[in-house]
Order: C-alpha cells, then sequence, then structure tokens
C-alpha cells in the first residue's frame, strides 16, 4: 500500500471536485436558500445568499477531500519555479485590476462591496485548490509538466462552460497564467491574490440592480492575458531556471 502522502486521488474524487466548482453553489444557492443565483448583487442578502453561503460550503468539502487525501503540502506549495521575470505576469494583473475596479459603484455599495470581497476570496480559493492544486499535482503524477499544466488549464476552461466558447477560451489562458504565478511566488497563495483580484474587478460593476456592462473590465482582462501569452510563446525558451550541468 501507497504511503497516505502518496496516494493517487481517485475518479470518483475528480467527478465530486468537478460537481463542486460547477454544480453545487448553483444548487445551494437557488434549491437550498431559495436564491436566485443573481447576476448582480443589488444587496447584501443577494451577495450572501448567491455567493457567500455557496462558496463557504463548497470550499469546506473540497478542504476535506483534500485532507483525506493527504494533499494539502502538494496543493499550497510548489518546488518547481521558474525565472525571475515571471514575475511580470501577476503583476501585470493585478496592476490592470487596480486600474479598471469600479469604484464608484464601490462607494455607493460598500457593505456589499465588503462582503462580495470575502465571497470572492472563497470562491476563488475553491477553484485554486482544485485547479492549480489537486488537478496539477495529480497531472504531474502521471504525465510531463507541460501537459499537466495544460490539463489544469484546459480543465478550469471547461469548468466556465456555461459561459460560452469566448469565456471557455479566456478561462483556459487565465488558469495558465495561474499555473505560472504559482511557480513563480512558490505556493498557491498568490494565484488566489491574483484571481480574487480579477473576479472581484468584474463582480464590482454587478453590485446595483441597474450593473453596468462588465464588458469594459473583461476586454481590458482579456488582453493583457493574451499579451502576456504571447509573450510566454517568444521567451519560451527563458522560462524554466537553468540546471547546472
Amino acid at each position: 500500500m501507497k504511503p497516505r502522502s502518496e496516494r493517487r486521488v481517485p475518479w470518483w474524487a475528480f467527478v465530486v471536485l468537478v460537481l463542486l466548482v460547477t454544480v453545487v453553489p448553483a444548487f445551494i444557492s437557488v434549491v437550498v436558500l431559495g436564491g436566485g443565483a443573481a447576476m448582480e448583487y443589488p444587496d447584501v442578502r443577494s451577495v450572501v445568499v448567491d455567493f457567500v453561503v455557496p462558496s463557504a460550503v463548497v470550499l469546506v468539502f473540497i478542504a476535506a477531500l483534500v485532507t483525506a487525501f493527504g494533499l494539502w503540502v502538494p496543493v499550497v506549495h510548489e518546488n518547481r519555479r521558474v525565472q525571475g521575470w515571471m514575475w511580470l505576469v501577476p503583476g501585470a494583473l493585478l496592476v490592470t485590476t487596480v486600474v479598471v475596479t469600479d469604484y464608484r459603484r464601490l462607494t455607493d455599495s460598500p457593505w456589499v462591496g465588503l462582503i462580495g470581497l470575502f465571497g470572492v476570496l472563497l470562491l476563488v480559493a475553491t477553484e485554486e485548490l482544485v485547479f492549480r492544486g489537486v488537478v496539477l499535482h495529480e497531472a504531474r503524477q502521471r504525465t510531463t509538466e507541460v501537459r499537466a499544466a495544460w490539463i489544469s488549464s484546459v480543465s478550469f476552461g471547461l469548468a466556465h462552460l456555461s459561459g460560452g466558447p469566448i469565456q471557455i477560451l479566456v478561462s483556459t489562458v487565465f488558469g495558465h497564467l495561474m499555473y505560472y504565478t504559482r511557480r513563480v511566488s512558490g505556493g498557491i497563495i498568490l494565484p488566489i491574490i491574483v484571481h480574487a483580484g480579477w473576479n472581484y474587478t468584474l463582480f464590482t460593476s454587478l453590485l446595483t440592480s441597474t450593473p453596468s456592462d462588465e464588458g469594459t473590465a473583461s476586454v481590458y482582462l482579456s488582453l493583457v492575458s493574451f499579451a502576456l501569452l504571447i509573450t510566454f510563446v517568444v521567451r519560451r525558451r527563458q522560462i524554466e531556471l537553468k540546471t547546472s550541468s
């Protein structure tokens, strides 16, 4: 029998994880709590019912699975580092989120914005633990690093299937950026922070009953993401750390 720390995650656990990040939150919001799975958040109740509580419940179950399979160390910590210039990834994304966040709506709805930030952190933590955590770690046990990176990224994109082809593509690219953010920072904490910044920027356009067009923020974030991906392609030989012979 393999030691606890080396156990592989069985197929049914991946099914559970997929359901936890896709179907379960909406089920909790609509069926259990009687919410509307709203696409806008005009008040505190809408944020709590449609966003915060479902994310908190899902995070507890994901944490339980990670604990059950003894995966906290490989999920949280990263040993495969990359060259220092890759700090460009989290840096560029964080600067973009700061610039395009709708601060006027935050000022108009400060409590909704504050509770929404908590909900965003919960939601993002679930996604990062699954895709840049469990999925990436397990893929690394079965294939090459390059393939493992794309398995993690593409699966993250497919988790956004309900948003259509464009959202799948953008999410896949963003997932790949979070993979490099994990590697350059040495763990999963910075990907959670950067991912939360991205999601919160989009959230700020949905704070009232008459949300603004979040397309503007999405376009800027997407353009920066694709520009970074192109940079990786051009400089792909300068990403990995050089090993001494």
